[in-house]
């Protein structure tokens, strides 16, 4: 049983959350409109995995070859400071070069919120070890709440999924005592509240 939340925190990897709000958008979403671009979808898929996964993790991994932090899941709060850094940095470049017509507006949005998300995070783990797991997963429920406002395509199925999912990633940290009850809803809120705002200001 111990097994299942480290791999829950895997499969829920806040790095993956851009990456599963583009996979929910191109092939559910927009399902229609880019039915006749064809490996469009996967381009725009694969674009947005490596940019913001890969290369943060790798960054990650060199930091972690190098001793600059004890391991990759950063237990410690301390530890966090540089990949956030790091990545917020690699999400702002991403997001400066995913500034075309091919890619989505929500997309491109999904993507500042992740970045703005991890400046947050960044600013309250100098004090304070906030869950980036319920941050991520907040996010993405704001920003398909807010989408689904302005798209009817935006399916009510999507939207409970996303939310059955937060509660069992919130669960899993809990259960593996990678944080308390505070910091995980404190995280869930900051991810869902930054969303729905910068969606709703700028979408």
């Amino acid at each position: 049983m111990s097994a299942v939340p480290k791999i829950l925190a895997t499969l829920f990897h806040p790095l993956l959350m851009t990456t599963y709000g583009t996979a929910a958008y191109v092939f559910i979403v927009r399902r229609i409109d880019f039915l006749a671009a064809g490996n469009v979808n996967w381009l725009i898929l694969g674009l947005i995995f490596t940019s913001t996964f890969l290369l943060p993790l790798i960054s990650v991994f060199i930091m972690y070859r190098f001793g600059m932090i004890g391991s990759m899941e950063m237990h410690t709060a301390k530890e966090r400071n540089w990949p956030l850094i790091q990545s917020t940095v690699i999400y702002l470049v991403a997001l400066f070069a995913m500034n075309t017509r091919i890619i989505p507006t929500f997309i491109q949005l999904l993507t500042l919120t992740a970045a703005v998300c991890m400046l947050e995070a960044l600013i309250i783990n100098l004090w304070w070890k906030i869950s980036l797991h319920m941050i991520g997963i907040g996010g993405l429920c704001g920003a398909l709440i807010i989408t689904a406002r302005n798209d009817s395509n935006v399916p009510l199925g999507l939207l409970s999924a996303v939310f059955v999912i937060a509660g069992i990633i919130g669960t899993a940290r809990m259960i593996s005592g990678a944080h308390n009850i505070l910091q995980i809803t404190a995280g869930f809120l900051l991810g869902i509240v930054s969303a729905s705002v910068l969606f709703a200001l700028i979408g």
